[in-house]
């Protein structure tokens, strides 16, 4: 009996002790994907290669693509990782039980573009980029793996505030390259971050622990920063 309890012990200790190993795994590799979209940035404008969302066109795609086509190509990787490990369900990459949201706030990022009528190719563009490089990228790596492996290491509000930092974070190394901060505007940056981060973050976990889909978080993502998007345009 006892040494069936010290088993069992056992068993339990070297699963927590993986989850710890994998959520130490995961927060570098998510600083690893901040510091490849800065290194990319970085080498595009340096080269003259860097287009703004803005100024997309016809003549320019390709070059817009190039650094777009990075996030999507370590997107494709995470989504490889999810499968091979049978992490669908942890990740979110599944229906979940809201197939129906799911299907009616795709119809309504749908809507929305057909309301904003830009069916030039930067509308087109901006359309797909807020959904994919940006809402599923972020959705999927914040919350779908980040926040998932933190909260197995830690409590619920350490890993949401944990995985809003490193999310807010994320958003600045980007402007940074392009706009050439100085070290202390990078570092007031970061700190401007920190609470849209944590606040927005903890919303978008709440969405994708209710409906146990990435999808749903992700569509409401991508219709906020599509709206927050179209005065500039």
């Amino acid at each position: 009996m006892r040494l069936c309890c010290m088993a069992v012990f056992s068993e339990k200790e070297l699963i927590m002790r993986n989850s710890k190993i994998r959520g130490n795994i995961i927060m570098l590799f998510t600083l690893l994907y901040i510091v490849y979209l800065s290194v990319v940035t970085y080498l595009l404008n340096s080269q003259g290669l860097f287009i703004s969302l803005v100024d997309v066109s016809i003549t320019n795609i390709g070059r817009r693509l190039i650094g777009d086509c990075a996030s999507i190509i370590f997107l494709s990787i995470l989504i490889f990782i999810a499968i091979c490990n049978n992490m669908q369900i942890q990740t979110g990459l599944t229906w979940g039980s809201s197939r129906g949201l799911v299907i009616f706030l795709a119809a309504a990022y749908f809507c929305l573009f057909f309301a904003v009528g830009d069916y030039s190719v930067k509308g087109i563009y901006v359309f797909l980029f807020y959904l994919i490089p940006v809402a599923f990228l972020e959705e999927f790596l914040f919350r779908g793996y980040l926040f998932s492996a933190l909260e197995i290491k830690y409590d619920f509000w350490i890993a949401a505030i944990i995985s809003g930092i490193f999310w807010g974070i994320s958003h600045v190394p980007v402007r940074a390259v392009v706009y050439k901060y100085s070290f202390e505007r990078c570092i007031m940056a970061c700190w401007n971050e920190l609470g849209g981060g944590i606040v927005m973050g903890i919303l978008f976990i709440f969405l994708f622990r209710k409906s146990k889909s990435i999808f749903i978080p992700t569509l409401i993502h991508a219709i906020l920063d599509y709206l927050a998007m179209l005065p500039q345009k």
